[in-house]
């Protein structure tokens, strides 16, 4: 097994790191609407998920394109759609549209579970193939 086959490994391994953490903080940020919490501490989360979410999908198409997935630009396109709704969730939260933030945190919640059942195994096994 050669190095770049290991370093794919921990990647990927970093990568689902990076997904469970953003799961985890989707459901701290609907526990404090829920809960009824202060503005600023849901914005903190807010923001404190957003830049996960950032990070890993920068890290996550820097794989991709490294290893000239042929399923880049769909990937792409999913990514792009999880910002707007990222986006969305910022809006909703700024315009104090809490209703709006807790749905777009359950879709967001059922996106990324899908998404990582369905798409990320199909790129993950293409790159640890392709080094």
């Amino acid at each position: 097994m050669g190095y770049a086959h290991q370093d794919n490994c921990y990647i990927v391994d970093d990568l689902r790191r990076h997904i469970d953490k953003l799961i985890v903080l989707l459901r701290r940020i609907d526990g404090e609407v829920a809960e009824g919490e202060e503005s600023q501490l849901i914005d903190n989360a807010i923001e404190n998920f957003s830049n996960n979410v950032m990070r890993c999908l920068d890290e996550e198409e820097s794989l991709l394109r490294n290893s000239r997935s042929p399923e880049l630009a769909g990937h792409l396109a999913q990514h792009q759609f999880l910002s707007s709704q990222v986006n969305l969730l910022k809006i909703a939260l700024l315009s104090g549209q809490l209703t709006v933030v807790k749905s777009v945190v359950t879709f967001l919640q059922t996106w990324l579970n899908y998404h990582i059942i369905h798409e990320d195994p199909d790129y993950i096994a293409f790159v640890m193939t392709t080094f």
